[in-house]
Order: structure tokens, then C-alpha cells, then sequence
């Protein structure tokens, strides 16, 4: 395993919009922990968050606008459509530009525009992973037994290659599995994805970098590695668990009902 880089701009999407101040923060501020520290997450939800309920729970991810209050609108009009009462959450990856353009909002965490993508470190209040803050908010928001699955985790553009990344190495899903409770991931119009070795469907001119975090496993970041006899075992971190994943390209419904 290579040395973990940061997220860098190669990253970016072309779109100047992301590295602007967000023209709204969540509303909310959930605790979120890890080995790191602790901190708060913005966010945006269609109801309370700190009374015990039945599944579904719906965890929608934004894109690289991080505009989680259009997110939590589109999957509310969705549910009703679909006749859903699932609970909504849409937490917001604040970046360094928006406490910038918003004066520090409430002490948020935040991460570069790049960095939250791909499980990076927050720059601040605390180090906190992106990947490991949704491990930490799977766990305060895991439902009583009921439905099944009995939380989905949705992503769309960046925040499709967020769940991408973070269905192959997080940990929250484990934790819930041993509660009997199963997470299903639905993966939207992500422009990269996860490979799990260096085959590609095409020839790559220049492939020294092919296997780069976030597009494969060489450094990535030490906390998401998972090493047996010196290799990353893929194979065992995604069919060992109790979740599955759904591809697509168009936003579905199926995943509110």
C-alpha cells in the first residue's frame, strides 16, 4: 500500500459553482463522533431525529454543490409520491468555502471541496472522516426492526461517488448488520467509480496513477485500507456484509418504498 495522498483538484468537477459559499446551511447540527474526535454535521431532515421509529430511514447525499436543502425536497416530493413516511435525513459536507462565506456556521465540520468525496479528513473543528461521520450518524439514526432494508443510503452525481466509495469501505452497515438491521445502497450518475483491482474496461495511456484512491486502493486514506497478508481484501469487505447496492442513472423511487 502507497502512501495516502490528499484529494487534490484533479478531483474537480470543472464547475466553479462548488468552490462558492453554499446559499444555505442545514438547519440542524447532529453529534458525530470517531476515533478522531467528536463534532457537529449540518443537516436537513422531514422530521425529528431523536425519537426511536420504524424503518425505512432514507439517508440522501448531496452532490458537489452540496446542496443538501434541494436534496431533502426532491426526496420528500419523491416519498409522497411513492407513499412513503420514511424519515429523511440529508447531511450537509460543509466545505472550508462556506465557513469562509458564512462566517463559521456554528461551528459545523468541514472539509475541503474535494476532500469530503472520498472519506478525507474534515479540516475542522476535528479531523473527523466524512466516511466515518456517516458511520456515526447510521449509528444514531439506526431504526427499530421493521422494514426491510431498514436504511438507504442514496447518492446522486458527487454524492453518488460518495456512497459509492463508502458502500466498499465503511463500517457503519457492519454494526447495523449485527443489530439485524440491513442498509441498502443506491448509487446515481456518479462520473467515477470504486475499482477493485487495475483492469479497466479500456486502455488507460498513462496508467501509474489508474489505481489511485479514489479510483482504486493505492493511497488511500490509512483509516479505509484493509490489509490482509499485506493486500487490500475487496472481495471479503463487500460480500461479507449485510447490505447490497443498486446502480443507476436516473433517480429512482423504488429506493423510498
Amino acid at each position: 500500500m502507497t502512501e495516502a495522498a490528499g484529494p487534490g483538484d484533479a478531483f474537480a468537477i470543472g464547475d466553479d459553482t462548488q468552490y462558492q459559499p453554499v446559499a444555505a446551511t442545514g438547519d440542524l447540527r447532529i453529534p458525530v463522533s470517531g476515533p478522531e474526535g467528536t463534532g457537529l454535521l449540518a443537516c436537513h431532515a422531514s422530521g425529528p431525529l431523536g425519537r426511536p421509529r420504524r424503518g425505512p430511514v432514507v439517508i440522501v447525499v448531496h452532490g458537489a454543490l452540496r446542496d443538501s436543502d434541494r436534496y431533502l425536497a426532491g426526496a420528500r416530493h419523491a416519498a409522497r409520491l411513492a407513499g412513503s413516511d420514511a424519515l429523511i435525513v440529508a447531511p450537509q459536507f460543509l466545505a472550508d468555502v462556506d465557513r469562509a462565506g458564512l462566517g463559521g456556521p456554528d461551528g459545523a465540520l468541514y472539509w475541503g471541496v474535494e476532500g469530503w468525496k472520498g472519506g478525507y479528513p474534515a479540516l475542522g473543528p476535528a479531523p473527523l472522516s466524512s466516511f466515518g461521520v456517516l458511520d456515526s450518524l447510521l449509528a444514531r439514526l439506526a431504526p427499530e426492526p421493521g422494514p426491510d432494508p431498514a436504511v438507504v443510503v442514496f447518492g446522486n452525481s458527487a454524492g453518488g461517488q460518495f456512497v459509492n466509495r463508502y458502500a466498499a469501505v465503511g463500517r457503519g452497515p457492519d454494526v447495523l448488520a449485527a443489530r439485524g438491521l440491513r442498509v441498502r445502497f443506491v448509487v446515481a450518475n456518479p462520473s467515477t467509480y470504486l475499482y477493485f483491482s487495475r483492469e479497466r474496461p479500456v486502455p488507460v495511456p498513462d496508467a501509474s496513477h489508474v489505481n489511485d484512491w479514489r479510483y482504486g486502493f493505492d493511497r488511500a486514506p490509512a483509516m479505509w485500507t484493509r490489509t490482509r497478508g499485506g493486500a487490500w481484501n475487496a472481495t471479503s469487505a463487500v460480500t461479507s456484509r449485510s447490505c447490497w447496492a443498486s446502480w443507476t442513472t436516473t433517480r429512482p423511487r423504488c429506493c423510498l418504498r
